[in-house]
C-alpha cells in the first residue's frame, strides 16, 4: 500500500514539474519574441532617422536641424524601448514566484498526504498485528487450560495408583495409607497383649526454604535421601512411612519410651551428619522430632498420634533439630 502511495506521489510530481517547465518555456519564447519586436522597432526608429536626415540635407543650408533635437529624439524611442523591456522581465520574474510557490504548495500537501496515508498505514498494521496476538493468546489459553485438565487427571489417577500399592513414589517408602492400616493393627496388638508400643514423628527442618533456594528438584532429591538414613535406622520390625509433605513417622512395635528416643537422637545425628549433595553443592538438613508411647489404657489412637506430633512441635520451638517427648 505505502508503495503505491509512493509511486502516485512521484506521478504527480513529474507531472507538476512538467506543466511548470512548459510554463517557463512559454515565457522565454514570449520575452523572446518580444526583444526581436523591440530590436524591428529600433531598427524602423533607425530608418526613420535616417531617411529624416537625408530629407533634411538638401534644407541644411536653409533649415539646419540642431544636432540636440536628434539625440533627444533617440533617447526618447530607447526608453520607450526599455521601458516595455522592463515590463516584460518583471511579468516573467513574477509569473515564475507564482509557480514556485505554487510547487511548494503541491510538494507541502504531497507530503502532508504521504504523512497521513502512512500513519494509517502503521495504525492498521499494529491493530492487524495486536489482533493476531489476542488470537495467538486465546489459543494458548486453551491449550494451557488443556494441558492443565489432563495433568489433573494424571495427578488423580496417580494419586489412586499410589493409594492402591501402598507405596509412595518418590521416597519408596510406605504412604499414608499404609501407615494407617498398620497403625490400627499395631495399636489393637499392643492393646490386647498388653506389649509396649512408640511412635516417632519427625519434620525436616526449614524445608520450604530448601524449596525456595534450590528448587522442587533438589528438595526431592533431599527428601529420598532423608528416607533413605530413616530407613537404614530401623528394625525390621518397625514400619516407617513417608506421612506427608516433609514429615515422616516411624512405629516401634516392643519399644518403650526410653529405647525410642534412642533411636529418634541415632536418626538426628546421623541426618545432621550426612552430607546432602545437589549437583556440586552441600545442603545441610536438620530434623525435629517428637516421641510418644501408647497408653493402652487411656489411649485413642488419635490421641497417641497427637502427643506425638505435639512433642515434635515443643522441638521446632525449642529450637528445632532435637527431640522431645
Amino acid at each position: 500500500m505505502l508503495v503505491k502511495l509512493a509511486i502516485v506521489c512521484v506521478v504527480l510530481l513529474v507531472g507538476v514539474f512538467a506543466f511548470l517547465a512548459v510554463r517557463v518555456r512559454r515565457r522565454n519564447v514570449n520575452a523572446h519574441q518580444t526583444l526581436e519586436a523591440m530590436n524591428l522597432e529600433l531598427a524602423q526608429s533607425n530608418d526613420v532617422s535616417d531617411s529624416s536626415e537625408s530629407a533634411l540635407a538638401p534644407r541644411q543650408s536653409n533649415a539646419p536641424v540642431s544636432e540636440n533635437e536628434a539625440v533627444e529624439r533617440a533617447k526618447l524611442v530607447i526608453h520607450g524601448l526599455l521601458l516595455g523591456v522592463s515590463e516584460s522581465i518583471e511579468s516573467l520574474l513574477t509569473d515564475s514566484t507564482k509557480h514556485t510557490d505554487s510547487i511548494e504548495q503541491h510538494k507541502v500537501a504531497v507530503k502532508k498526504a504521504m504523512t497521513v496515508a502512512g500513519i494509517k498505514e502503521l495504525e492498521r498494521l499494529i491493530l492487524d498485528e495486536l489482533e493476531k496476538m489476542r488470537s495467538s493468546n486465546d489459543q494458548y489459553r486453551g491449550q494451557l487450560s488443556e494441558a492443565n485438565g489432563r495433568l489433573k487427571i494424571q495427578q488423580d489417577v496417580l494419586e489412586k495408583l499410589q493409594a492402591d500399592v501402598r507405596m509412595d513414589f518418590l521416597t519408596k517408602l510406605s504412604n499414608r495409607r499404609a501407615f494407617d492400616t498398620r497403625f490400627v493393627e499395631e495399636t489393637e496388638r499392643a492393646r490386647r497383649y498388653g506389649h509396649q508400643l512408640s511412635l516417632i514423628l519427625m519434620d525436616a527442618d526449614r524445608f520450604k526454604a530448601i524449596n525456595d533456594v534450590y528448587g522442587h528438584v533438589a528438595g526431592d532429591r533431599i527428601l529420598r535421601g532423608v528416607a533413605k538414613v530413616i530407613e537404614g535406622e530401623t528394625r525390621s520390625s518397625d514400619f516407617v512411612a513417608r506421612y506427608g509433605g516433609e514429615e515422616f513417622v516411624l512405629l516401634l512395635p516392643e519399644t518403650s519410651m526410653q529405647q525410642a528416643s534412642a533411636v529418634a537422637e541415632k536418626i538426628r545425628k546421623k541426618i545432621e551428619q550426612t552430607k546432602f549433595w545437589v549437583d556440586t553443592r552441600n545442603i545441610k538438613v536438620t530434623v525435629s522430632l517428637g516421641v510418644a508411647q501408647f497408653d493402652a489404657q487411656n489411649d485413642t489412637r488419635e490421641s497417641f498420634l497427637k502427643r506425638a506430633d505435639a512433642a515434635m512441635y515443643r522441638a521446632k520451638e525449642a529450637g528445632r533439630n532435637r527431640v522431645e517427648c
